[in-house]
């Protein structure tokens, strides 16, 4: 119980530093494919007088993907039978002329008015509706959900590690004699300090695992796919594999840091004395 009880107080602080690595790297793939969803679906209108081509917007904006004219026939269908001939044909040659924009990324908002502003340039060009406030909302709720995993992330981690770094100076105190007894017959810093990164490196693994293991099970979780996939997002940003082996380097290299500080802590104490 007791070994038990030591390990958990390493394994907890790392499984919060995981989970929340984890959070950022699926809030990250879910704001990756809900821009790629947008940027696919998102299109600028405009109204012209006159008929425009794609090479005339591809020179000033470098975002154009594609220019696609937008039928009118419907409007005149509608109304088609209630006027005559001759007030219709009139009518047609008035209309002018629709066009979607499609772009090949989805801008922030500063980026969007400046195309807004280079369309409503274009002589002849009547009107540009760039559907900015819905933009803005959907732009800000990313970034701002993104922002608050990642300063919850960095926060959590710092008290983590403050925790771990306590756990290990336990540690060392606890094989302090067997530790003295190595250094009074010549044994390297690496070695005489063996036990404590075996112990880092063990615990780094556990918790890696736990994490993968966890995420994986939400990634087949039917809730949460249908979820995903209402909003647009498939289930890829869910990567077990590559996952794990992120989770577990970045473990190892904290839990190992945070030996080396304890170790380095402790060596110019003994110096200073």
């Amino acid at each position: 119980m007791k070994s038990l009880k030591r390990h958990l107080s390493l394994i907890v602080p790392l499984l919060a530093i995981l989970f929340s690595l984890q959070a950022v790297l699926s809030i990250v793939r879910i704001q990756d494919s809900y821009e790629a969803t947008l940027r696919n679906s998102y299109s600028i209108i405009i109204a012209a007088s006159r008929e425009l081509r794609s090479d005339e917007i591809a020179l000033r904006i470098s975002e154009f993907q594609s220019l696609e004219p937008i039928d009118a026939e419907s409007v005149i269908g509608k109304i088609q039978g209630e006027v005559s001939e001759e007030n219709l044909e009139r009518l047609k040659g008035s209309l002018p002329h629709y066009y979607s924009i499609m772009l090949s990324q989805f801008p922030n908002q500063a980026r969007l008015a400046q195309i807004t502003d280079v369309l409503k340039d274009i002589k002849d060009v009547k009107r540009v509706e760039s559907f900015s406030k819905a933009h803005d909302r959907i732009y800000r709720l990313l970034l701002i959900l993104k922002g608050t995993i990642m300063l919850f992330g960095i926060i959590l981690s710092i008290v983590s590690v403050l925790l771990m770094i306590k756990q290990i100076e336990i540690w060392y105190f606890e094989h302090s004699e067997r530790i003295e007894i190595m250094m009074l017959l010549g044994a390297p810093s690496w070695f005489r300090n063996g036990l404590l990164f075996r112990l880092a490196m063990m615990d780094s693994v556990v918790a890696a695992l736990v994490v993968s293991l966890g995420s994986l099970y939400l990634s087949v979780q039917s809730f949460l796919v249908s979820l995903l996939q209402e909003i647009g997002v498939d289930n890829s940003i869910f990567m077990p594999e590559f996952d794990f082996v992120a989770l577990l380097l970045c473990a190892l290299f904290i839990a190992n840091l945070s030996v080396f500080v304890v170790i380095a802590r402790i060596a110019k104490e003994r110096k200073n004395a």
